[in-house]
């Protein structure tokens, strides 16, 4: 799981899960965005805030939403196990 925001390509701005094969390299499948919060959204939105002032709110989306993105991984990675198994 990991956290990305760009404020040029504000689309590629969210928490990811992505898949590690056995020597801990992305397996190849793309990464999935995980729906952790509407702050993101919101975020990815905003047009208001100039580059220093997103960037500082991405950060501070970043932060808050860890714990949700933290639940919202372990969820998907349930419903992959599940489908695998």
């Amino acid at each position: 799981m990991y956290w990305a925001h760009d404020f040029a390509d504000r689309a590629q701005t969210g928490w990811f899960m992505a898949m590690l094969d056995d020597d801990a390299e992305p397996d190849g499948r793309p990464p999935v965005r995980l729906a952790v919060s509407d702050d993101i959204a919101a975020l990815v939105a905003d047009s208001a805030h100039d580059r220093a002032g997103w960037l500082a709110q991405a950060q501070t989306v970043e932060l808050v939403s860890a714990p949700a993105a933290l639940e919202a991984a372990e969820r998907a990675l349930e419903r992959m196990l599940d489908c695998a198994g």
